[in-house]
């Protein structure tokens, strides 16, 4: 039972997880009779040492540009020998993938891909360089590109769990969830701690149908990952989508426990506790969302359902069929109201315009006017939930990998 008012996933919240691959670090890797720096001291050049010492700092201190630069006149310096120009060169195709790991965290896309394909240059080998890559690539939509820099990035390195994952992902929004599954399941079985991944196949169990193993998926993941707000969340979803309110309500509980501001939650509880007969938990939990600011984009949908949970409390008294089946008729009513309703209902009162045109790129409410394109509501809701998938952020934060 899915009911078009269910929130799929939140704006913001990680759809697909996602990895980059850990930072690199400054190597020094000559000879064990040239290790000692005062050795590099006593041979080199003051001006070659000085220029060594400061990329070496400025790479700690992930200053990355004023690295790339001592490391670029390190190597067009006549007076440096083979092996330190070696040691340098590695370190400058290290210094790039690190400032394109940086540039990708920040949006920088075009940048971090010109940086990671300056360390591929440098390094063919660099695995690290082809996955950061693929991640920047995806998010610029180029899933072709993407998944060729994931395969390259595992055929230098077969054991790289991250790359499998993040093929999954791409492989994911193409709607290739066969492959996808696949490649989750191949991270999980070089890293079977690896949460992301669980939480990736969950994700694309339940757009196969697969509830049950769903659930297994958001299991482990939680089990690996005890503060992964989104696991607990879309577990509720599929819980509440497979009629277990009382488990519903408890994931959607630690979910807002972890994550205090995790509107969302809160408004899929309200929706649980009212199927559940549990009026004053309901409207305590639209209310909590009218409260946030933050919030501000599932404001109609929760004034829509303080308004009518009295009414599905009262079905729920008669039968759990009952209440699905108001809660299914209502959720499609309020699918189908007009961009004027909407806009008038926005909370927003100087910048309606504006609020109706976010909810129409969120994808998230059916407000088109006129619409009667919504047959089955549950089938109405997998759409969205697709739909809210692919243009959700993943977390591409290297620690969940």
């Amino acid at each position: 039972m899915v009911n078009v008012l269910l929130i799929p996933s939140e704006p913001g919240a990680p759809a697909f997880s996602r990895g980059l691959s850990a930072p690199a670090r400054f190597s020094v890797t000559w000879k064990n009779e040239q290790k000692a720096s005062n050795t590099v001291s006593r041979y080199l050049p003051k001006k070659i040492v000085d220029l060594w010492r400061r990329a070496e700092k400025r790479f700690r201190q992930e200053r990355y540009d004023d690295a790339i630069k001592c490391l670029i006149t390190l190597l067009k310096n006549q007076d440096t020998p083979d092996w330190l120009r070696k040691n340098a060169n590695e370190n400058l195709a290290a210094a790039y993938y690190n400032r394109g790991n940086a540039r990708g965290k920040q949006g920088d896309l075009v940048r971090a891909i010109e940086d990671c394909t300056k360390a591929i240059e440098i390094d063919p080998e660099n695995a690290g360089a082809y996955n950061n890559r693929g991640v920047a690539r995806g998010d610029q939509g180029d899933l072709k590109g993407a998944i060729e820099d994931y395969t390259r990035a595992i055929e230098i390195d077969p054991e790289n769990a991250v790359a499998y994952n993040n093929r999954g992902v791409a492989r994911s929004e193409q709607g290739d969830l066969k492959d996808a599954i696949e490649d989750y399941t191949s991270a999980i079985k070089i890293d079977p701690k690896k949460a992301a991944a669980y939480y990736n196949r969950g994700n694309a169990r339940v757009e196969q149908g697969d509830l049950v193993r769903a659930i297994e998926d958001y299991t482990r993941a939680i089990e690996f990952d005890p503060k992964f707000a989104s696991a607990y969340f879309n577990r509720g979803n599929t819980q509440l989508e497979q009629g277990d309110l009382v488990s519903a309500i408890n994931d959607y509980t630690h979910a807002t426990k972890i994550d205090p501001e995790f509107a969302a939650a809160y408004f899929n509880r309200g929706i649980a506790r009212a199927l559940n007969g549990d009026l004053p938990g309901a409207r305590d939990d639209c209310q909590t969302v009218l409260e946030n600011a933050e919030a501000a984009w599932i404001w109609p949908r929760a004034r829509y359902l303080l308004s009518v949970s009295p009414e599905i409390c009262e079905a729920s008294k008669e039968s759990p069929e009952k209440a699905r089946a108001l809660a299914d008729k209502l959720g499609n009513e309020f699918a189908r109201i007009s961009h004027e309703d909407l806009k008038s209902a926005s909370p927003l009162e100087e910048s309606g315009e504006e609020f109706v045109e976010y909810l129409h790129k969120a994808g998230l409410y059916g407000v088109w006017k006129d619409r009667d394109d919504i047959g089955d509501s549950s089938e109405f809701a997998r759409k969205l939930r697709k739909d809210a998938e692919k243009r959700g952020l993943r977390d591409d934060d290297a620690d969940r990998h």
